[in-house]
């Protein structure tokens, strides 16, 4: 199947172009290298087509790029010899990517001496290892409008849209480090703010400086990417993403966000040896207002592992 890289390639010089996508692959990717039949110089390209799917959007195609890259490199490095070398040549329509395009990586490889001896003129097939496996998205609650009861409600502001206080332990998914384990939702339009996401955004502190965050049971190795949105209240606020085992997570990333509209941040965690559990967490750092109880709106959260 011809790709959009291989357009404008001689035929005898394009192999293998393969389709995959990322998050529902299953199968180890075939690649092909092949050369001239006439012999002689050429230059030929192994194309590599990725469809993306969340799990590009979320890691903003950084760790779909790496692992194309390394898959590349791994493979000119089993088939090089005196005669061969490679140039990568990047990627190619990644930067206005949505779910469900396409980008791809390609390798030239250019043969200087296709006839030496014992070598033959046709083409070599290697097999990569399994494409890893990409696990449904994993938070519960991500737009904090699940498992609540507002009935249960501490507090409430407003009569609609309307702002309420909550017991970490009426609202599914959510907990917090606040020593009154109170955490705030706020309802789409209370105070002029609209969710990102759904009718109900949080505030990442409610009465006191704490962690809004999420446990999930996770495997030595996993790769998480996340991806969050975050909004300033009465100007730019910012906050800090953490990772890590419970206990002992580590500053992962500071977003910091103004309060005309909601932005988009992504990253990525590779989880260590002996950890099976994972928090991720949100941390006010500063506000406009100078409480840190006033600001620092998240929405949205979402989590997907490849294993």
């Amino acid at each position: 199947m011809m790709s959009p890289l291989s357009e404008g390639i001689p035929p005898q010089f394009v192999c293998n172009a393969v389709d995959f996508d990322v998050k529902t692959q299953q199968t180890s990717i075939v690649r092909t290298l092949c050369r001239d039949e006439a012999g002689s110089v050429i230059s030929t390209e192994l194309v590599l087509m990725a469809t993306i799917s969340l799990i590009g959007i979320l890691a903003g195609l950084t760790a779909v790029r790496d692992a194309m890259v390394s898959e590349l490199s791994d493979l000119s490095g089993a088939v090089q010899d005196s005669n061969q070398s490679f140039s990568y040549t990047g990627i190619t329509g990644a930067d206005a990517a949505t779910v469900g395009s396409n980008f791809g990586d390609a390798l030239d490889i250019i043969d200087s001496n296709d006839d030496t001896v014992g070598q033959a003129d046709n083409c070599i097939t290697f097999d990569s290892l399994p494409v890893p496996e990409i696990l449904d998205p994993i938070v519960f609650n991500a737009n904090f409008e699940e498992d609540i009861d507002f009935d249960e409600a501490v507090r409430r502001f407003g009569r609609g849209p309307s702002a309420f206080l909550f017991r970490d332990n009426d609202i599914g998914g959510w907990q917090t480090t606040a020593t009154d384990g109170l955490i705030e939702i706020w309802e789409a339009g209370f105070g002029g703010v609209e969710s990102q996401s759904g009718g109900f955004h949080a505030e990442i502190n409610a009465n006191r400086k704490a962690q809004l965050f999420q446990e999930f049971e996770v495997l030595a190795g996993d790769v998480v990417f996340y991806s969050i949105w975050h909004r300033g209240r009465a100007g730019v606020d910012t906050a800090d993403i953490l990772i890590g085992p419970v206990g002992s997570q580590v500053f992962q990333q500071q977003i910091e966000t103004g309060n005309q509209a909601w932005a988009n941040y992504t990253g990525s965690y590779v989880v260590p040896d002996g950890v099976d559990t994972l928090r991720i967490g949100f941390e006010s750092v500063s506000t406009a207002t100078g409480n840190q109880s006033v600001g620092n709106f998240i929405d949205n959260l979402q989590v997907q592992i490849s294993r």
